[in-house]
């Protein structure tokens, strides 16, 4: 019989890495870098109502995470990616989808904050407004 190490000394080889954790309405917070510089809990304000004020919506999506990005914060794309074949008049007047098919091409001002970037895309709406979409960024994923 050749010489094999019993299966007991195997388990002495193995290394498992924890992480610090926090669940928080819904959702597993995991930081993975070094225990002693674990930052402090997001302080973003949908996370700090209580879940029964809180509608969070997740989706787990097949792309990779720069085309989700991407989708998250262009407000622009509506209008032919998702809506291409569409008309303004298939809208009623008051519907705001309508001024996204309208206008397809919406004017951006963005600006950077110390969180991340935020931004306003408006379009022509009814006589004298104008339709904004405003949007965040908070780095590094959140929209």
């Amino acid at each position: 019989m050749p010489n094999v190490k019993p299966r007991h000394a195997f388990p002495d080889k193995i290394k498992a890495r924890a992480y610090q954790t926090r669940e928080h309405n819904g959702l597993v917070w995991v930081y993975m870098g070094a225990a002693a510089e674990a930052p402090p809990f997001p302080a973003l304000e949908p996370l700090l109502l209580p879940q029964a004020q809180l509608q969070l919506r997740l989706a787990q999506r097949n792309c990779n995470w720069l085309q989700a990005l991407e989708g998250d914060i262009d407000t622009s794309h509506f209008g032919f990616l998702h809506e291409g074949k569409a008309r303004a008049e298939d809208y009623a007047p008051d519907s705001v989808l309508r001024y996204r098919l309208e206008d397809r091409a919406p004017d951006y001002h963005c600006t950077e904050t110390e969180w991340g970037t935020m931004y306003a895309a408006y379009r022509p709406a009814t006589p004298g407004n104008l339709y904004y979409r405003v949007a965040h960024y908070l780095f590094p994923f959140w929209t």
